[in-house]
């Protein structure tokens, strides 16, 4: 049998649990609220860089640019600090669409790919 990939999980206070002792249900419900605030946070992930970008706190830091920040400061890969400052540009210009994200009618995915084309 080989090992989980994420063999234990933190639910809260509660001490950690083993995924595989979880039943379907529990799995079920625990992904589907994990991934529903994956959303809530990449949503607030990228209003912070928004404002970040609108008061320029990355040039107050030293840093060129906010793609600069966001690769050396915050850790992201040139990849993934790109979709997500083209997504918060999206979101910048299209404030509706953040009801969209959060709600899951609109996926990170698509706003970095929408980005190009709007």
């Amino acid at each position: 049998m080989s090992p989980a990939i994420f063999p234990c999980v933190n639910f809260g206070k509660e001490p950690r649990v083993s995924l595989k002792q979880l039943s379907d249900q529990a799995l079920l419900e625990a992904i589907e609220n994990l991934a529903r605030q994956e959303r809530e946070l990449l949503t607030s992930v990228l209003a912070h860089l928004s404002e970040m970008e609108r008061r320029r706190l990355f040039s107050d830091l030293g840093f060129s640019s906010l793609f600069d920040y966001a690769v050396k400061q915050l850790g992201y890969s040139h990849d993934a600090a790109f979709r997500r400052i083209n997504a918060m540009r999206l979101l910048t210009a299209l404030p509706d669409m953040e009801a969209k994200s959060c709600s899951g009618a609109r996926t990170f995915p698509t706003f970095s790919m929408s980005q190009t084309f709007v």
